[in-house]
């Protein structure tokens, strides 16, 4: 949960930073504009500053790697807990006193303490003396 908050910390703040830096190259791309449409503006610009004003030139901000960086993180995390969660088991609840054995093919999401759910929706609540056999459905 805590990963969860600080992920979206990470990402709140690198589109705050984004807009902020925006908003500045923005301001800038104004006064140039304001420098450029003066009386003596061709005459007293170069090359170099008419290709800043007009934008070109211009450096990819870190920001944006790093929120790329930080999407593809949690998307792979993501992905990873799905595939984990929705993995198949098999279940065996072996009765000690009369050695009677049921198997139940149960989703790894579905399988918690007191009993589980199978695949088909039925509930199974385990006794204190039951015995569980948990494997990976694709292993022999």
């Amino acid at each position: 949960m805590l990963g969860k908050l600080l992920v979206a910390l990470l990402v709140f703040a690198s589109l705050y930073g984004l807009w902020l830096k925006q908003q500045a190259s923005l301001k800038q791309r104004q006064a140039a504009e304001r420098r450029t449409t003066g009386p003596l503006a061709d005459d007293t610009l170069t090359d170099n500053t008419k290709a800043a004003a007009l934008g070109q030139g211009k450096k990819m901000s870190p920001l944006i790697p790093a929120l790329i960086f930080a999407l593809l993180i949690g998307s792979g995390y993501g992905l990873y807990h799905w595939r984990d969660q929705y993995q198949l088991l098999e279940v065996r609840v072996i009765q000690p006193l009369s050695g009677a054995e049921e198997v139940f093919w149960v989703y790894k999401k579905d399988l918690y303490e007191g009993g589980f759910t199978t695949r088909e929706g039925q509930r199974v609540r385990l006794a204190a003396s039951d015995r569980l056999q948990v494997r990976r459905a694709d292993q022999p």
